[in-house]
């Protein structure tokens, strides 16, 4: 009898252990560097955020990536590998050694490894990387996304009044706590203003380079100036309630709204350029690309790319399924994760389906060759970019805070009670940028308009709801939908018989 059951009893035990060299995920959800290393990825570091576990949770993160905030960094590249230098290093007494120091140790380093021209150095600048991470309790967390470190912790209003998902630039951090629009400045937390809101705030807000943007349970876009909060806030109309923040890109800002409107404004004056209408709720943020292309995705299935002036639908591609999550853009690909049928990677310009893979519900992060996603299963799977085959998977099914960055090639994940932890590709030591904030560069609208565009098809809202395309509302200063004369976007052209200036004229009106 114990022979016939010893062989296989050995076998079950043996498919049992862990594979050689694998260490397990912690309880707390840390995932253990010699894992990491098995698929290619590195732990750079990981932190806890200071939060009492019995009463609050961490509910939101929010990543900014600041071009105009960087440091410097010496590469000095050898037959024997490679060395770095920044002026974040310290010395053997801790202190911070600052740009010229780095510099010259650098120098010297190239000079010593570089016998018959065999060594290099690369200088170049890397872009400061923020994590912000709200409580529910209210706690406010400026996170350095490339060290772990702590930069400040502030109390944004009351704990027991509920907050919204923070917004940045390169110098506020703004929060909404109840009904109340707290501005911040970005080094140090210190409070700049306090405002409290017109109507009930129906998302967080969103900053451009003067103003902070905030949507409302009405149906309006309150914006303030960030240069003095206590003004009286310009407002932008809109049809439907707004429950998710807007984005501000360089020229605009970007809202949807559940009656399945997409509004796109200026950003730094107070107008609506143009609103697209889907079949179904939006209930997800646009994703925008330089330097002037849109994207959003709908329930009723659909990915749009808009040209981000005109409004012109440039190509749109249906997932067959309810989508609810933002389009990703990477590169020259825009990837789209339907609620029930997978992940697709879309080419950004002409719109068509490069590969799909199935059980994917949530995008993490992306670099040239990969792509990091959340499975149902609560797992990572690491897919080659290039065909969408799975190259292998992490066991993080304790982990519930997964953070979708589009913004750089960092993995940031961790759980609701603080702990967050960064992964990257052991051979990008420095972040790899997908996008570039707003306040930067400024961009002129371009001349040419997108050569095929696709009209959408729309259905008139309901009568009882504010249409901010109606008549001319009391109090503003310029009607952008009156019928003006030739610097009139919706009238009828000004000037040009052709109708060519009117975007909501002739077969390309998405109105109707």
């Amino acid at each position: 009898m114990w022979r016939r059951f010893a062989l296989p009893m050995l076998l079950l035990c043996l498919t049992c252990l862990p594979a050689a060299g694998q260490a397990p995920v912690s309880a707390s959800g840390l995932i253990a560097p010699n894992l990491a290393r098995q698929h290619g990825l590195k732990r750079a570091w990981y932190a806890q955020v200071a939060l009492d576990r019995a009463r609050s949770r961490v509910e939101y993160v929010t990543l900014h990536v600041s071009m105009s905030h960087t440091y410097q960094a010496h590469q000095v590249v050898h037959p024997g590998g490679t060395m770095t230098f920044t002026e974040r290093d310290v010395d053997r007494y801790g202190r911070v050694v600052g740009p010229e120091r780095a510099r010259q140790a650098a120098v010297a380093a190239r000079t010593e490894l570089g016998q018959g021209g065999a060594a290099t150095l690369n200088s170049f600048d890397v872009p400061e990387v923020t994590l912000y991470a709200q409580t529910t309790s209210g706690m406010l967390h400026a996170i350095d996304g490339e060290t772990g470190k702590t930069r400040w912790a502030v109390q944004v209003g009351s704990p027991a009044h509920p907050c919204m998902q923070p917004g940045a630039n390169d110098q506020f951090v703004a929060s909404v706590n109840g009904s109340r629009l707290y501005l911040m400045d970005r080094a140090d937390g210190k409070l700049v203003g306090v405002r409290k809101m017109t109507n009930g705030p129906g998302a967080g807000p969103a900053l451009s380079q003067y103003m902070v943007f905030v949507p409302t349970l009405s149906g309006e876009l309150e914006a303030y100036q960030l240069d003095n909060i206590d003004q009286p806030p310009s407002i932008y109309k809109s049809s439907g309630r707004t429950m998710v923040p807007p984005i501000a890109t360089p020229n605009s800002v970007c809202w949807s709204t559940d009656y399945g409107y997409l509004y796109v404004g200026h950003s730094e004056r107070t107008g609506i350029r143009y609103r697209m209408e889907t079949s179904d709720a939006i209930v997800t943020h646009a994703t925008y690309q330089s330097p002037n292309r849109l994207f959003a995705t709908s329930i009723d299935g659909f990915c749009y790319c808009l040209q981000e002036f005109s409004g012109d639908v440039v190509w749109r591609f249906s997932a067959g399924d309810p989508i609810s999550h933002p389009p990703i853009v990477v590169g020259d690909a825009v990837y789209v994760v339907a609620d029930q049928g997978g992940m697709y990677r879309v080419g950004v310009q002409d719109g068509r389906a490069q590969w799909w893979t199935p059980r994917t519900k949530k995008f993490l992060a992306g670099s040239e060759r990969r792509v990091y996603a959340l499975n149902n299963a609560g797992r990572i799977e690491i897919l080659d970019a290039a065909s969408g085959g799975r190259v292998a998977m992490l066991p993080t099914e304790q982990l519930d805070l997964m953070v979708t960055n589009w913004f750089t090639d960092r993995i940031y994940v961790g759980s609701a009670t603080g702990l967050i932890q960064c992964l990257h590709e052991a051979a990008i030591e420095y972040p790899v940028i997908h996008a570039v904030r707003a306040e930067d560069a400024r961009r002129a609208p371009p001349e040419e308009e997108p050569a095929e565009a696709v009209p959408v098809e729309q259905e008139p809202p309901p009568a009882d709801d504010v249409d901010p395309f109606g008549e001319q509302q009391p109090g503003q200063e310029e009607d952008p939908f009156g019928a003006g004369g030739a610097d009139d976007p919706f009238g009828a052209g000004g000037d040009d018989d052709s109708g060519n200036d009117d975007p909501f004229g002739g077969n390309d009106d998405p109105f109707g």
